[in-house]
């Protein structure tokens, strides 16, 4: 999979324009899935990030990877969120039965030049 099929990539840098095309579903694929020991989360974080990519698409592209460990959503963003990103997937894993306030945004600081391994914690 391919950051083409979703966006087109502009002059060899990673600011994209979103296409409409590509089907939500589609969407989930990019977002790395993984969860502690239980398989059955695995389907309610491809629910999250479909619900997610019907409603921003470009919010999905930003998310890198979501980590359910036994209700605690782990959000890593690939690049900084933007507006009511954090707000919006908070509010999708309520939807599904936890609380919003068991999600931890994280943004890796080597996206931002910084040292491999470093890490921002964003808040609201």
């Amino acid at each position: 999979m391919e950051l083409s099929d979703y966006a087109e990539i502009s002059d060899g840098e990673f600011r994209y324009h979103v296409r409409d095309d590509v089907d939500p579903e589609k969407f989930a694929d990019w977002i790395q899935l993984t969860a502690h020991r239980e398989v059955s989360r695995i389907s309610r974080l491809r629910a999250l990030a479909v619900e997610l990519a019907k409603k921003s698409k470009e919010t999905a592209l930003r998310i890198a990877r979501l980590h359910d460990h036994k209700g605690l959503l782990t959000v890593i963003w690939a690049e900084e969120p933007r507006g009511d990103d954090t707000w919006e997937v908070e509010k999708l894993w309520s939807e599904l039965g936890e609380t919003h306030e068991n999600v931890g945004h994280y943004v890796p600081k080597f996206n931002k030049g910084e040292d491999f391994g470093s890490w921002d914690v964003t808040g609201k």
